[in-house]
């Protein structure tokens, strides 16, 4: 995944809410959501916050977890588009944990799915009425870079 001037990290994670109104999922999308549920049971982990909190820690984006990690719970996949700390310096005003929910979508999201998605589709994210959205280059698939909301 390619943001401007940044490359964000993507992990998944345990968490599942209902996308806000702002944004229609293609049937594509809402197919991938259907096959996730299907998916293996992810480990019993005691604390999906902590866990979350060290794997955000682990890729250096230590920033969020001093100001937002604890405000995802973790009950079903979740995956989270992170922003690079030094682009939160750029923005000394921004509230980190609303950051990381409108980082933050339901469902599990993997590069191979994301370049399958049609140019401008949106998925809803934790954010009230936030959305972000898909585009990619025009290469082939195996090798489309994916831009969120860049």
């Amino acid at each position: 995944f390619v943001e401007p001037k940044k490359k964000p990290s993507i992990f998944s994670l345990s968490q599942w809410r209902t996308p806000p109104p702002c944004c229609s999922l293609s049937p594509l999308v809402i197919s991938f959501l259907s096959a996730a549920e299907s998916t293996p049971p992810l480990p019993p982990y005691a604390n999906y916050t902590s866990l979350t909190a060290t794997i955000l820690s682990t890729l250096g984006f230590r920033d969020l977890v001093a100001a937002g990690a604890a405000s995802l719970s973790a009950a079903t996949p979740t995956t989270i588009f992170a922003p690079t700390d030094s682009s939160l310096l750029t923005c000394p005003t921004c509230c980190i944990p609303l950051l990381l929910q409108e980082h933050s979508v339901p469902g599990l999201y993997p590069l191979h799915f994301l370049r399958t998605l049609a140019f401008g589709t949106k998925i809803g994210t934790f954010a009230a009425n936030r959305c972000l959205t898909v585009t990619t280059t025009s290469s082939a698939a195996a090798s489309k870079e994916v831009f969120i909301n860049g």
